[in-house]
């Protein structure tokens, strides 16, 4: 094991309930991977939750042409590196995760993470919520972040990492 899964849980995301860190630790998985190394690849069915723990990921969109597009960024900790537009068991990427810079997540199986959504666990009703709330703020802000100049952009990457 790379990481203590409790402690990274407990701290990134302020579970509280010991034998949901238990749980979710005894499954959990780690992963590194390398610049330009895929996390996920469009049309790849979900089967396990990413959390970002240390690196830069992109997700790409690939036009009918064949031209890869830049839609997103993850490069904080805790982010839920996530490529679909509904979060079950099956659900099939729309997009690829790509590693910019030497990465490392952890994994939840998504069994178990729906297992605990359908019981309406508080903390990990909690851990969503946050999690959706630091996604749709950084997607708008990587999305205004296309409007600046260059110069503009280094300034906003030097003050966001």
């Amino acid at each position: 094991m790379a990481i203590n899964y409790e402690e990274f849980y407990r701290s990134t995301f302020g579970v509280t309930d010991e034998k949901l860190l238990k749980e979710v630790a005894d499954v959990s998985v780690f992963k590194k991977l390398k610049p330009k190394e895929y996390l996920i690849r469009a049309g790849e069915p979900t089967v396990i939750l990413w959390i970002n723990v240390k690196g830069i990921f992109r997700g790409i969109l690939t036009t009918d042409e064949g031209k890869d597009i830049t839609d997103c960024f993850s490069f904080h900790t805790g982010d839920i590196l996530f490529a679909g537009f509904d979060i079950k068991l099956g659900e099939k990427s729309h997009v690829d995760l790509q590693a910019v810079t030497p990465c490392e997540v952890v994994g939840i199986p998504m069994n178990l993470v729906m297992m605990h959504m359908s019981n309406k666990n508080p903390d990990l009703l909690n851990i969503c919520q946050k999690a959706l709330e630091m996604a749709v703020k950084r997607h708008i802000e990587v999305a205004r972040m296309r409007t600046l100049s260059v110069s503009e952009r280094i300034r906003w990457f030097r003050e966001t990492m």
